[in-house]
């Protein structure tokens, strides 16, 4: 299991934008499967993660949930507005639809219809689900997340064909800037009861989405519930080619699993407010909770990607990390077992701890096609032991998972740096190079990122040149290698000439 090979080169992805969060001031990030972040600390690496984190949460609990969403009141007056506007466009439309499906049993929503409904689905998930996610995962902040000095943050999500832009400060609104129309068909099927009313989604984004449902439900449940059937077919329409599901690993993890044990879900949970109730009720950020909740909760079955949480703790640990479950009334421990001595993994050493966390979810949580965010996988861990890890990650990506990671480590850029080179070899050249033949990037496949401040005080993001032929431009540390070899190099002067001697004798 997690062995297997996806080309992934031209896999789409998505982009958000970002504009006075936290400390940053702009920023358009491309999240690819393997998306990195790097530069010095508080310069928004983290904002930024926890920004893609809450957006995948929000466009995925959307997605995932039933098909009996609430079209009554909701959280704001942006998805309001466009509610009263969607139950108008269906009700001037619906019957011409109706009377079409009646005659041929076969009926296309109108085009103002779907468009009505899209619009809908994308502002109520940006400006309440998507602003209750990015107040339960913020770090607890009597400011919020609002970059001191401004009035409100700007985020942006452009996938495929549609764009829009959350502006949440005072008050909260969506501007749309582009949605494509969905098609969509109903088709009579006398075999379908309500519980299957729902289509198959295209396999392509041009194919229409198809309901089929008998005559009975056209004439009655369709007439009552027209925008709760098409609510979960369209936002996966809006979202096709982003995770469903995002995982967040925070820093600091071996401290955190140090300590998960002693509290137990409910009282985590109860740490973190999920409707915006304000900062000052929060005692954890949403991130923490849902990272703690995770290992009190995982079970020890088996997951996609269990051969290759083997792979990393038999490689780098040299061991085993085990859930062991005692009790039912205990959360599980993890245990690490070294030489065929097994102890806590409080007792192990830093790195085992520190890593430990991301073997798990391999093993236990995480599947394909969903998102992982690392924050510093580099945490505690020999060089030796990041380029080994920097391997993996881009395994993890070749195997069918989306990686995020904000880094310090240049290690960690340089293997990934070539694993891109690597991409042109062949599977034997790799193998020799890189000991792992899976050890390769395409250009779209990767998407790193430096962050800075300015002169003001204000983060920006630049994307890293980055391709086949030259791996990523590794500017960002080449500048801190010049600046402690001149340090070093000044160092020996004076040793040998004295203060303000130089090595031809003159002054400095």
């Amino acid at each position: 299991m997690g062995s297997g090979k996806h080309d992934r080169s031209g896999e789409a992805g998505f982009t958000t934008t970002l504009r006075n969060f936290g400390p940053i001031r702009n920023a358009t990030l491309r999240i690819a499967p393997l998306t990195v972040f790097i530069g010095p600390g508080n310069t928004g690496k983290s904002y930024a993660a926890t920004a893609v984190h809450s957006l995948v949460g929000a466009a995925g609990r959307r997605r995932l949930a039933s098909t009996t969403v609430s079209f009554g009141a909701l959280g704001s007056p942006a998805s309001g507005r466009t509610l009263a506007a969607c139950k108008k466009s269906v009700g001037d439309g619906f019957g011409t639809m109706l009377e079409a499906f009646n005659s041929n049993r076969r009926a296309s929503m109108p085009v103002r219809v779907s468009d009505a409904i899209a619009r809908h689905c994308l502002t109520s998930t940006l400006a309440d689900t998507l602003t209750d996610e990015i107040a339960r995962n913020m770090p607890p902040d009597p400011r919020g997340p609002v970059r001191f000095g401004c009035k409100s943050i700007e985020i942006g999500v452009a996938n495929g064909e549609h764009a829009s832009v959350l502006k949440w400060g005072a008050t909260i609104d969506v501007t749309i800037r582009r949605i494509s129309h969905i098609a969509q068909e109903f088709v009579e099927d006398e075999g379908m009861d309500a519980a299957n009313l729902l289509g198959q989604l295209p396999r392509t984004p041009a194919e229409p989405i198809v309901y089929r449902m008998s005559n009975w439900m056209a004439n009655n449940r369709l007439r009552r519930n027209l925008p709760q059937v098409c609510y979960v077919p369209i936002l996966k329409k809006i979202f096709s080619g982003m995770p469903e599901v995002s995982h967040y690993l925070p820093a600091s993890r071996s401290g955190i699993l140090n300590t998960y044990k002693a509290i137990s879900s409910e009282t985590i949970r109860s740490m973190s407010s999920a409707t915006g109730t304000g900062p000052r009720a929060r005692a954890l950020s949403g991130t923490i909770v849902d990272f703690m909740s995770s290992l009190i909760e995982m079970t020890d079955s088996r997951g996609a990607f269990f051969g290759l949480g083997r792979e990393i703790e038999k490689t780098i640990l040299r061991g085993r990390v085990d859930l062991q479950k005692r009790s039912d009334a205990l959360p599980p421990e993890v245990t690490f077992t070294y030489r065929g001595h097994n102890m806590p993994s409080s007792s192990a050493s830093s790195s085992v701890s520190e890593l430990a966390p991301l073997i798990l979810y391999l093993k236990y949580a995480v599947r394909p096609s969903e998102l992982l965010v690392v924050e510093e996988p580099e945490a505690h861990l020999h060089p030796a032991g990041q380029a080994a890890l920097a391997k993996f990650i881009v395994r993890m990506v070749r195997t069918g998972l989306r990686v995020l990671v904000t880094t310090h480590s240049e290690i960690i850029l340089e293997e990934f740096s070539k694993c891109l080179e690597a991409c042109r070899l062949s599977d034997s050249s790799r193998k020799s190079a890189l000991g792992d033949p899976l050890a390769y990037l395409h250009q779209g496949e990767i998407a790193p990122y430096a962050f800075a401040m300015d002169g003001r005080g204000w983060s920006t993001a630049r994307e890293i040149p980055h391709s086949e032929d030259d791996g990523i431009d590794e500017d960002e540390f080449i500048v801190i290698q010049e600046t402690l070899h001149n340090e070093a190099v000044q160092i020996e002067d004076i040793k040998a000439y004295g203060p303000g001697g130089g090595r031809d004798g003159s002054l400095a």
